[in-house]
């Protein structure tokens, strides 16, 4: 992963208020553990604000009934103990959202103001 993209990441994920995580894979309860108890809330219902957005969008896309199933496949049934591919599905749903809204226009902004700051090399 290249020096931007991380950059990137670690911006906007701590501009929404959540914990950053560079891969789907890496495991959050690790930096939200060596935050305060009160961070680690406000990190973990940000994140819940933020894949509820996910899932309410997915759902409006999928609003006839033989989806309802697979949405809760995927999403996970109310009121049930997470699974681990569940918890993985909301990681990536919320990093893809982030990635297309935010971190990708953000590494844009940083490459054309690189690019702008680079002296010029004129031949003779």
């Amino acid at each position: 992963m290249n020096g931007i993209y991380k950059i990137a990441i670690y911006t906007v994920y701590l501009e929404e208020g959540i914990a950053p995580i560079e891969r789907i894979r890496d495991n959050v309860n690790k930096q939200l553990s060596s935050m305060s108890a009160d961070e680690a809330r406000k990190m973990k219902r940000k994140f819940r604000k933020l894949w509820r957005k996910c899932y309410k969008k997915d759902l409006k896309c999928r609003s006839n009934e033989p989806y309802r199933d697979i949405l809760a496949y995927r999403w996970g049934a109310q009121g049930e103990p997470l699974s681990k591919r569940v918890f993985m599905h909301r990681k990536n749903a919320v990093h893809s959202k982030l990635r297309a809204e935010k971190i990708q226009p953000f590494i844009n902004l940083l490459r054309n103001s690189v690019n702008r700051h680079e002296p010029s090399v004129k031949s003779p």
